[in-house]
């Protein structure tokens, strides 16, 4: 039997003035050469997300850690994916609307 994986997602527009925020410090090194998206992006792996939407709450429970697995760039947003231990992502409860759309589909 498989264990339950817990998985959450996290969408965050590339299209707002949030993304086109400063998220390095101004003495990282590379960080001048990197476009909003990719500065975004880099802090994203660096993992300030807790610290850039103290509100979000990633464990969902105190037992269990989430951890940042893949980050999907797509032409509006950064799609997070956080994954307890890697494993397939399940799509039908997706919020990403390329894999529910997708999804909708083949029904």
């Amino acid at each position: 039997m498989e264990p339950n994986s817990t998985q959450q997602e996290v969408l965050l527009s590339t299209n707002t003035q949030f993304a086109h925020r400063q998220w390095s410090d101004s003495d990282d090194e590379g960080a001048s050469n990197l476009n909003a998206k990719e500065q975004l992006e880099k802090a994203c792996w660096d993992g300030l997300v807790k610290e850039m939407i103290p509100e979000l709450n990633i464990a969902l429970d105190s037992s269990r850690k989430l951890w940042l697995w893949r980050i999907h760039e797509t032409r509006s947003f950064l799609a997070l994916d956080f994954y307890e231990f890697p494993g397939p992502k399940e799509t039908e409860a997706s919020i990403d609307p390329y894999l529910f759309m997708c999804e909708l589909r083949n029904n």
